[in-house]
């Protein structure tokens, strides 16, 4: 009986490990499609002032229901980081005008947007996609 005892929790043991590794390796591998989207975003205004909004457009595809972070960086040779944010697409394709504020105290210059998008699949694995905009110029 202890025998049988014995080898009935070695052989739930080791399936339970198995089972482990192949829902890992999975986790890993698999070739998730997250979004694509259009490369650079086009700016609709080529001028904005500090304090107001930039209005930007981007065609889109997104294939996974799992809602993003964004990271939106200002970059001009220096890079001016602003608050992490997530996103509200809903899965499907299209067309969207999205808007950034320029802070207010972001220096006069010509800069483009650095986008990064972070998509968490699973506890292991993490897919992020980086887009850009066009170039704008912020004034007084």
């Amino acid at each position: 009986m202890k025998k049988q005892l014995e080898h009935i929790t070695l052989t739930l043991s080791m399936t339970f490990i198995v089972l482990m590794f192949l829902t890992l390796m999975f986790w890993w591998l698999f070739p998730y499609k997250t979004s694509t989207q259009t490369q650079p975003y086009i700016i609709i205004s080529k001028e904005v002032k500090q304090g107001e909004l930039l209005y930007y457009q981007m065609d889109y595809c997104k294939y996974t229901d799992i809602a993003p972070t964004v990271q939106r960086q200002f970059v001009d040779g220096i890079i001016y980081a602003v608050p992490a944010s997530s996103a509200q697409l809903k899965r499907g394709c299209g067309t969207l005008t999205n808007s950034i504020k320029i802070p207010q105290s972001l220096p006069v210059g010509e800069y483009y947007i650095h986008t990064t998008v972070i998509y968490k699949m699973n506890p292991i694995r993490t897919i992020a996609n980086e887009y850009v905009t066009e170039k704008f110029t912020v004034i007084k």
